[in-house]
């Protein structure tokens, strides 16, 4: 009976310290800014009000696509470190808003993908896309929480969020908020 008891515990202060894990992305509720943040692609990163959460003083990160012709991606990137093999919880958020110039055939979604390198400069996996593309206009889409194991040879994610131009003579506008990724693994110190 004792060794129930402590099992249950046990997995009860697991679930807690996963539930209450510390972030790794800098700056990913755009609180303030989009500060962490680099563009990649043709096209302009800003901060904007408009909160996921409709926190006042909060925001979320606009991404416009600035391609004259369809068939190009931009996107904005942060590199964080991870332990190779280890676990962890990736979510994200992401707003297309209905007006000129907007088509929810281009695709607009949070991704991510493994690197062998510090500096996100050599993949070890594909682009993995939390959700296809927004499918609805002026309504946040939630992609995650997706559980993932680290490869044995990543020392790195990078996370995105990406615009997928499609369509010609759009202008494709997307908002990003609340990237999460967090350590699942309790007992991975990062230190053996």
């Amino acid at each position: 009976m004792h060794r129930i008891i402590r099992l249950f515990a046990l997995a009860a202060a697991l679930w807690a310290g996963a539930s209450g894990a510390q972030n790794l992305v800098v700056n990913g509720s755009f609180d303030a800014n989009t500060a962490g943040w680099q563009l990649d692609g043709v096209g302009t990163l800003s901060w904007s009000s408009l909160d996921a959460q409709g926190h006042p003083g909060s925001g979320s990160m606009l991404l416009v696509n600035g391609n004259a012709g369809p068939g190009f991606g931009t996107a904005v990137r942060q590199c964080v470190s991870v332990q190779p093999g280890t676990r962890y919880a990736i979510s994200a958020k992401a707003l297309v808003r209905s007006g000129p110039g907007q088509s929810l055939v281009n695709q607009t979604r949070p991704t991510y993908r493994f690197h062998s390198s510090a500096g996100c400069g050599a993949p070890v996996s594909g682009q993995i896309d939390l959700f296809s593309a927004v499918t609805e206009f002026d309504q946040w889409q939630r992609g995650g929480p997706t559980l993932l194991t680290a490869p044995g040879n990543a020392v790195a994610v990078e996370l995105r969020g990406l615009i997928s131009k499609l369509v010609d003579g759009t202008t494709p506008a997307g908002q990003f908020d609340d990237f999460e990724f967090v350590l699942m693994d309790p007992f991975a110190s990062g230190f053996e």
